[in-house]
């Protein structure tokens, strides 16, 4: 599955709130918007992968979930992996 940034942003929007401290998720947001700003390149898609999630809509804020990002040989983000914590 392939996530847009607006996607993305709904994702981490979920969350506020739910935290000790919502300054993470500013921190993700910033650094997506700054990576969107780096390069705007379609030939750096990101690839979701899940062992516990089969659909984005899936992922709830009461749950805790463990992303691993896999990179290409340029150094960009490829693959993130995003699995539930049971």
């Amino acid at each position: 599955m392939k996530l847009t940034s607006d996607e993305v942003r709904t994702i981490l929007e979920n969350f506020r709130g739910t935290t000790q401290s919502d300054k993470w998720i500013d921190h993700c947001i910033c650094v997506g918007d700054t990576a969107g700003s780096v390069t705007n390149d379609p030939s750096h898609p990101i690839t979701i992968n899940s062992n516990t999630i089969t659909d984005l809509s899936e992922i709830m804020p009461t749950e805790t979930y463990m992303i691993t990002p896999a990179y290409d040989s340029a150094g960009y983000i490829n693959t993130l992996n995003i699995d539930k914590i049971m």
